[in-house]
């Protein structure tokens, strides 16, 4: 009888919550003194993201995520809202991989995906940072910055 070889089992994400109860909890835990305006953006964003997963992937597939396409789909009015939905989306993914929603390799590869999106300073760092603290992407994810 041929014996079949097993493969290490990877640890998988936690399930995550909804997307909006995951905005929430977000807020709560990194942005609890937020204003109104700035609670009202992350929500948007969770929910644009929870919007995505659900069309091209599988409703809270959290590692399917595709920063990159989603920051297309949200039409920002001006270079400053671009910015924050970027500084926003990077410290969701990176959020969710530290409480365990996302692998931090993949939320690496997120952030990667987004400091191709802008040349602004603060974001940059910010990614820099997550990919440092999470993980480096997998070969091929971080390319050259997109036009």
């Amino acid at each position: 009888m041929r014996r079949e070889r097993r493969r290490a089992a990877q640890p998988e994400a936690a399930q995550a919550p909804p997307a909006l109860e995951l905005a929430a909890q977000f807020i709560a835990d990194l942005h609890g003194d937020a204003e109104d305006e700035e609670r009202e953006a992350i929500e948007w964003l969770v929910l644009c993201a929870g919007q995505y997963l659900a069309e091209e992937a599988e409703p809270g597939q959290w590692e399917a995520l595709d920063g990159v396409a989603l920051l297309g789909r949200m039409p920002a009015r001006s270079e400053r809202e671009h910015v924050a939905l970027c500084l926003y989306l990077v410290g969701f993914v990176g959020w969710m991989a530290v409480v365990g929603y996302m692998d931090g390799s993949r939320a690496a590869e997120v952030a990667a995906g987004v400091k191709q999106c802008t040349d602004d300073p603060t974001v940059t760092n910010l990614c820099d940072r997550t990919i440092e603290l999470l993980g480096r992407p997998a070969p091929g994810t971080a390319g050259e910055r997109l036009s």
